[in-house]
């Protein structure tokens, strides 16, 4: 079978051997007789060549014994390349009171690897026989120096494992079948369990990254997201890059390494291309990696996260539910009843922008200097020209100073930001399957308004192999930057008994002041026109005779200007209700926001019921808010995981992280597996 490895836009190559500068060109051939499946064989490891070699000392390819318990044929001759052996270990006699290292030799095992189909990796163990320590020493260290000379190759590993990610069993995964994998690979690791949601991004700060050569995480999706947003964060302080709208990252040179054992794990079986441990452990020895595009997700210029797969609508809802029914008890049921609940919701409305000219924008990626040059897939759904968002019924241009944007707006079912496919169990060609792992571009998917049982179609369409972008109310197009608002119906009224005009009026001018630089203890104009803050220009005398026109008046209209609690004066303040303390903050002293209390006023029975009433009108009025919001809004799915912020902005950034895999082969062979309730559903 062919090994591939794959270009920086996601194209296939295939993979070239005698890409090694073999260090080791004029060492001579070892040559020494050890017992391999209790037959005689004379193994040759060559290092100008770079492989071991065995043959049949007999010369046949063994006898295949006759009864129940048959022997395994033999073989006659076989090489392997020392690039696929993992690890060598000696091989002793383990008897009581002996420690690791100790006990009579026996020969040594070879720890390699072979293929088991596409994308599939499994481990090979060879044991290799001989008495004499000194041959077995002699063979285990050429053929780790030989190893030690590919720089590709990790030595040393920071490895984060989550024992809560799907059936808690992360940490046993790791102890059985990978733990002796990294010690015969003589891989050095600092392995760390995970305590809570914040203890990746905690300990990244105070950890010296550049003491290690990987950063490696078990668990799911989840904390693959935590992990990532903390080793990039690590690296943007490193290189003294603020975390702010439309920044340029600088590129991560640290790889990271994913071991799947979560419930979902999107990301990593899009680069490994299957979910097995192994597999994604030897891919790590072997340091085989691919550029991966990420997302940087900001809300209101407050950056939040760096992902690969974002999703507002349906997958919000399924994510949500899907919670809340795990919490009691449903399990594996709990998906299905998410899913059937969430088809039940109505559209949301929001608008979606873009750069109006996306083809002059830069790469936003240091260290990047070619092109990115990507053509659409399918001509009548799939776009590189964002001319295509010129729908004359749903669009409208919002042009602004320094960028123009335009804005799609309308009523959605699901709303998609993709940098990786998503390759999932319930979409085995991945969520988006046009979407590559590292072209700079990510793909924008809008599923508009239609019927339920459309939607249905294109929700089934996931699981088998027709496409599920061939439909007239789904549109596909490649972007590099997307704003999202939701929007909220005209008619919807409801009365927020919390609201407080003086409050909300002093939030949006100390949002002003902290933009224009102005400090809280300066004082300030506001402009009653357009709501402009100034600070005001200090008066100043020309000559001597001026001094004297410079009077205390403006002091004393400043002075009445500040009124005392309950005062009608004041020249220049429409609200009467409100002044200014001496630490500049303004107060409210209106009459109907004071409360006797105390031995000045005590509540009567009639008073009391009121207040009860009162509540109970609030509980209410609270419990439509709740209902009315989530009919009209709904959370984002980032990385699965929920994000209760709804107006964001995302930029993808060309090959920023380096991730261990080489992505799905093209041999690759997708099994339907549509969801179990879909069928069900009309």
């Amino acid at each position: 079978m062919v090994d591939y490895t794959y270009s920086d836009d996601g194209m296939p190559i295939p993979k070239h051997s005698g890409a090694f500068a073999n260090p080791f060109v004029s060492e001579e051939d070892v040559t020494n007789i050890f017992d391999i499946r209790e037959d005689g064989f004379d193994v040759t490891l060559s290092l100008a060549n770079g492989k071991i070699s065995w043959v049949s000392v007999s010369g046949n390819k063994g006898v295949r014994s006759k009864g129940l318990f048959k022997k395994k044929k033999g073989v006659a001759e076989e090489v392997l390349p020392l690039e696929d052996i993992l690890g060598v270990k000696i091989k002793r006699r383990k008897t009581p009171g002996h420690h690791e290292g100790e006990g009579m030799c026996q020969g040594f095992t070879i720890y390699a690897y072979q293929v088991f189909g596409p994308n599939n990796l499994k481990e090979r163990i060879i044991e290799l026989e001989h008495p004499s320590e000194k041959i077995c020493k002699e063979y285990c260290e050429k053929i780790t120096d030989y190893l030690d000379a590919i720089k590709e190759r990790p030595k040393s590993m920071k490895l984060y494992i989550q024992s809560h990610a799907g059936p808690h069993n992360s940490s046993n995964i790791y102890k059985q079948k990978i733990q002796h994998l990294f010690e015969a690979a003589n891989l050095i690791v600092d392995s760390t369990e995970i305590q809570h949601n914040e203890y990746v991004k905690q300990e990244m700060i105070h950890l010296e990254v550049d003491q290690y050569d990987c950063i490696c995480c078990v668990g799911g999706d989840g904390t693959v997201s935590k992990v990532t947003t903390a080793l990039l964060n690590k690296i943007q302080a490193s290189k003294h890059i603020d975390l702010k709208n439309g920044l340029t990252p600088a590129r991560c040179h640290i790889p990271l390494g994913i071991i799947p054992t979560g419930t979902t794990n999107q990301a990593a079986k899009s680069v490994l291309g299957q979910l097995d441990p192994v597999s994604a452990a030897i891919n790590i020895i072997l340091g085989r990696t691919a550029a991966v595009d990420v997302i940087s997700i900001f809300h209101k210029d407050k950056f939040l996260q760096w992902g690969f797969i974002c999703q507002y609508g349906f997958a919000g809802n399924v994510l949500k539910l899907a919670k809340k029914y795990n919490r009691v008890g449903l399990g594996s049921k709990g998906l299905d009843a998410a899913v059937v609940k969430a088809l039940s919701k109505s559209k949301f409305r929001c608008d979606v922008c873009v750069p109006i000219d996306a083809s002059k924008q830069d790469d936003n990626t240091s260290d990047v200097v070619e092109e990115c040059i990507v053509q659409p897939f399918n001509s009548s759904n799939n776009s590189n020209d964002f001319n295509s968002l010129s729908d004359t019924e749903q669009l409208s241009e919002e042009v602004l100073e320094d960028n123009p944007w335009k804005a799609s707006k309308g009523s959605y079912y699901h709303v998609g930001l993709y940098s990786i496919p998503g390759n999932c169990e319930v979409a085995p060609e991945g969520l988006s399957k046009f979407t590559h792992l590292s072209d700079g571009a990510m793909e924008l998917v809008l599923v508009k308004d239609c019927s339920r049982r459309d939607f249905i179609r294109y929700l089934k369409r996931h699981g088998n192999h027709k496409n599920q972008f061939d439909f007239p109310f789904v549109e596909i197009h490649r972007v590099k930057d997307v704003r999202f608002k939701p929007r909220y119906p005209m008619g919807w009224n409801y009365n927020d008994t919390t609201y407080n005009e003086v409050e909300d009026r002093m939030k949006s001018i100390e949002h002003r002041m902290s933009v224009q630089g102005v400090k809280s203890g300066d004082a300030f104009i506001i402009d009653g026109e357009n709501g402009s803050i100034h600070t005001p220009s200090p008066r100043r005398a020309d000559s001597v005779e001026d001094l004297d026109d410079l009077d205390d008046t403006d002091e004393d209209d400043e002075i009445d200007d500040v009124s005392p609690p309950g005062s009608c004066t004041g020249s220049g303040n429409k609200n009467n209700n409100i002044y200014k303390r001496k630490d500049n903050v303004l107060v409210n002293s209106a009459p109907q926001d004071q409360r006797l209390v105390g031995m000045q006023y005590r509540q009567t029975f009639a008073d009391e019921e009121r207040w009860r009433r009162k509540k109970k009108v609030l509980k209410k009025e609270e419990k439509k808010r709740i209902k009315e919001e989530s009919k009209i809004q709904t959370v984002w799915n980032i990385d699965n995981e929920i994000c209760d912020d709804t107006l964001l902005s995302f930029r993808v950034h060309h090959g920023l992280l380096s991730v261990y895999g080489v992505g799905l082969s093209p041999d690759t062979v997708f099994i339907n597996s549509p969801l179990s309730c879909l069928p069900l559903i009309n």
